[in-house]
């Protein structure tokens, strides 16, 4: 629509992979951000597209911003307001795409507690739940940092998406996921069920086209 005119560059971005597997459907975005992964969702036309941020400061600033940028406003998206893993739980939403990108704020939790709620994002269990909340078919991706000399962060990835499909029984957890590099950002694409023929060529022709990499 014209109110999303010129934002045609996001769906060049290694972060939004995910979209081009499963377009349409119900897409779910932790961490909202600046609205950057809801704008992509929509480009992608997504029909449905459910946000659950911890900051009540960006929604705040999305909705000062609406007469420029009015994703808030429009009527697939829908914000909640708390804990992403603990929203999600609760909702019973199901996914076709459920995306997280650098979700790394390091906020405390509302009771004051140091802990990064974020941290609770990145365990096995957490894992279990996004998995649970994505359809048999569909697809959970993460993004993080990423540095070929330094693999912490990437790795990190990849043990928990490997050990959440080891939990669920996948007896090759390697045919239901990839890791595509792009920039700083490595992106993993992880599906309940087995990547298809189709999503691995989908998925070649993605790459090939923006010039990501394979990892």
């Amino acid at each position: 629509s014209a109110a999303y005119e010129g934002l045609e560059p996001l769906k060049s971005d290694a972060t939004g992979i995910a979209h081009y597997l499963r377009p349409s459907g119900t897409a779910c975005v932790i961490g909202i951000g600046g609205g950057r992964d809801l704008l992509t969702a929509l480009l992608h036309e997504h029909d449905r597209v459910e946000g659950f941020e911890i900051n009540p400061g960006m929604v705040h600033m999305l909705h000062s911003v609406e007469a420029y940028s009015p994703v808030l406003d429009d009527p697939r998206v829908h914000v909640t307001l708390g804990d992403g893993r603990t929203e999600l739980a609760r909702s019973g939403v199901r996914c076709r795409v459920l995306q997280a990108s650098l979700v790394d704020t390091w906020a405390a939790t509302s009771a004051g507690a140091f802990a990064h709620t974020e941290s609770t994002l990145y365990t096995r269990d957490a894992w279990s739940l996004f998995l649970r909340r994505v359809e048999p078919d569909g697809v959970l991706t993460f993004s993080r940092w990423y540095d070929p000399e330094h693999l912490s962060e990437t790795s990190r990835l990849v043990s928990l998406a490997v050990g959440s499909l080891l939990d669920r029984g996948a007896a090759k957890p390697r045919d239901h996921l990839a890791l595509v590099a792009a920039g700083k950002v490595a992106t993993i694409v992880v599906s309940p069920a087995p990547l298809s023929p189709g999503d691995v060529t989908r998925l070649h022709e993605t790459i090939d086209r923006w010039g990501f990499s394979l990892v």
